[in-house]
């Protein structure tokens, strides 16, 4: 025969419904745990600031960029400027070509990432002159001209108005590199030169009697110091100083230089 005690079953129903809820409390709790809750840290989200001083004016001139950050493990820049940076500090940047440059750091964390930028515009300077504002006058010997006196137009007193209105006051005669091969006396080359000999039209006494005595000008004459007659050998100083000689003391051009 069986006894059924319906107080002592009501019990243990009791007593197995409440087994039932502490297991459902100790695995929400250990969830809660695991997702940083119930005493855990919540990880924040990494801050930036970053801006630029002064905003330039040019091409050419500075700004100051200044940065800093929070949450941040590392940080990087695009755009204007590149590479990695630390998570706060200062550089000074420039540009080349005038252009709006946007100005871009990222910086990371265990939150996440974040982004800040700026614009710099860089343009081109402006050039103003005052013409009211006058310099001290220019030296007659700041504007000359080199001659060759290859050409027979360097005799061409036509050419007088030309160089009057350009201003020219000295001029540099018979010319750079041939001067090397150029004897005055017999108006030639020596027979080592790659040219031919210059025209008579260019003689020393039809030059300076053309141009230079009319104009008033002052004349450079570049001597030989390259060869001799034969091209034998490098250039006399006799024959330099006997041009000297006849300049200013047999004809009395005054040639200063």
């Amino acid at each position: 025969m069986t006894l059924k005690n319906s107080n002592f079953d009501t019990q243990g129903e009791n007593m197995r419904t409440v087994s039932v809820k502490i297991i459902l409390l100790t695995v929400l709790l250990g969830l809660a745990l695991s997702c940083g809750g119930g005493g855990g840290s919540i990880v924040a989200a990494p801050t930036v600031s970053l801006a630029a001083s002064p905003n330039p004016d040019a091409v050419g001139q500075a700004s100051i960029l200044t940065w800093s950050s929070q949450n941040a493990m590392s940080c990087s820049a695009t755009g204007g400027w590149s590479g990695s940076q630390p998570t706060a500090g200062t550089t000074t940047t420039t540009q080349s070509a005038p252009g709006t440059y946007t100005y871009s750091l990222t910086c990371t964390g265990a939150g996440g990432s974040k982004s800040e930028s700026v614009n710099l515009v860089f343009t081109l300077s402006a050039v103003s002159a005052d013409a009211s504002n006058l310099g001290s006058a220019m030296n007659r010997d700041q504007l000359g001209a080199n001659l060759n006196l290859g050409y027979t137009d360097d005799s061409n007193s036509s050419y007088l108005p030309l160089w009057t209105g350009a201003g020219i006051g000295l001029f540099r005669w018979p010319g750079g590199l041939l001067s090397d091969y150029y004897h005055w006396q017999s108006h030639s080359y020596g027979p080592c030169s790659p040219w031919p000999n210059p025209p008579s039209a260019t003689a020393f006494d039809t030059w300076m009697q053309a141009i230079v005595q009319p104009l008033k000008a002052d004349v450079a004459v570049t001597v030989n110091y390259g060869t001799n007659a034969t091209c034998t050998g490098p250039a006399d100083p006799n024959e330099a100083a006997s041009w000297v000689d006849y300049a200013n003391n047999g004809q009395h051009y005054g040639v200063k230089y």
